[in-house]
Formats: C-alpha cells, structure tokens, sequence
C-alpha cells in the first residue's frame, strides 16, 4: 500500500518540485496540495492521509496550531516539517506542538522520501543540519538558561517587553512594522507556551534573559 501525502507549501514552483520528486518513488503517491493552514486542516478531512509535508511560514493558522490540531483530530497522520526556518527555537516548538519530523529545505532531496519512511513506521526523524543545530542546543553550557529556545530578535523584544514599552513603542526603537513585532511576539508565546505578556516576562527573568 502506497503512503498518502498532501504536500502544503504556499511557493507553487517549490510544491511543483517537490511532487516531481516524490512521484519517481513508487511507494507514495501524491494525493493533495495546500497553500495554507486553513487548507491544511479542510484536506485531511477530505480524504484518507498517511503524511502532511508541512511548511511554516504559509498564511491562515499557524503551523505550529495546525501540527496541534492534527494531533487532536488526526493522530494517525503524521507530520514532516520542511522550511527554510532553521534557528533552534522555531525547530523545539515545532517538535513540542508534535511534529513526527523537521527537514530544512537546503538538504538533499534524497533526504525527504527517508523521512517519510521512518516516520510512517513510527520513527521521529531529523534531517542532518537539524541533528547537528539540536546536538548544539544539547551542549550548551548549563548556565546559558535560554538554550536558544528565542532567538536574538525575541531576547530583544521580550527585554522592551518587560520595560513595559507597547507594541508601537518598541516598533519605534527597533525600526521594525508593528506588524512585524506583533510576528516575534506571537513566535514567542508559541515557543514558550504563554499567553501574556506577564508571563512571557516572568519566563525571561526565570531564564537569566532579563
């Protein structure tokens, strides 16, 4: 019995590539496309699904809630993360929220029909550049509490956080769109599983971050 993949990637020439790829093996067969979240969690409910190839950075719900949700609902499905995003917070959370395996996409192709093969036979898979950037975060010096669970940018704004600065305030210092701020706080109540803005400080201070 073939593998059943829905491919969700909002870059058209990358889905294109990738299916090209995965259709010379025999054992997958390619049974849907998603350009965002939102079409993510409409197409496994469509038709039956062995493994979602995941991109994070699409529009509609975030990936990190659509690997959540599909562990609810779903949890025979398993979830291949394949990005760009390499810094090692995106690539812990991921993990956390349930994601089965994380790809970056400068690896070999070869690597992808591998991971899809563990991870159909109830095997966690990292590819090689991910291996290396976790063994890092592993032998970090104990007192560097923050393990790189936020990135540098995070540090930053979770510091102005905690000087009470608003969402406009710190745009202003840091020369970013608000929008943008509003993008790194988001990532770091996902990283660090809060919710407010208090307890996003409370994680810092506890972290040596402040």
């Amino acid at each position: 019995m073939r593998t059943r993949i829905l491919i969700a990637d909002d870059h058209p020439i990358f889905r294109s590539g990738l299916k090209a790829e995965l259709s010379r093996h025999t054992d997958f067969e390619i049974v849907g496309e998603a350009v965002d979240g939102d079409e993510v969690i409409a197409k496994v409910n469509e038709a039956p699904l062995d493994v979602v190839i995941l991109d994070i950075s699409m529009p509609g719900i975030k990936a990190v809630d659509v690997i959540r949700r599909l562990g609810k609902s779903h949890p025979a499905i398993k979830v291949l993360v394949l990005t760009a995003h390499g810094d090692k917070g995106t690539i812990t959370s991921m993990l956390k929220a349930g994601a089965h395996g994380y790809i970056l996409k400068e690896e070999d192709p070869f690597v992808v029909p591998e991971a899809i093969r563990s991870v159909t036979k109830g095997r966690n898979w990292v590819g090689p550049s991910v291996a290396t950037l976790m063994m890092g975060k592993f032998r970090d010096i104990p007192s560097e509490t923050n393990s790189g669970v936020l990135t540098e940018k995070e540090c930053e704004v979770i510091r102005l956080i905690a000087d009470g600065l608003s969402t406009r305030d710190i745009a202003s210092r840091t020369h970013m769109a608000e929008r943008t701020v509003e993008f790194h706080i988001s990532n770091i109540y996902d990283k660090l599983g809060v919710t407010t803005r208090p307890s996003a400080v409370r994680w810092a201070q506890e972290h040596g971050i402040l």
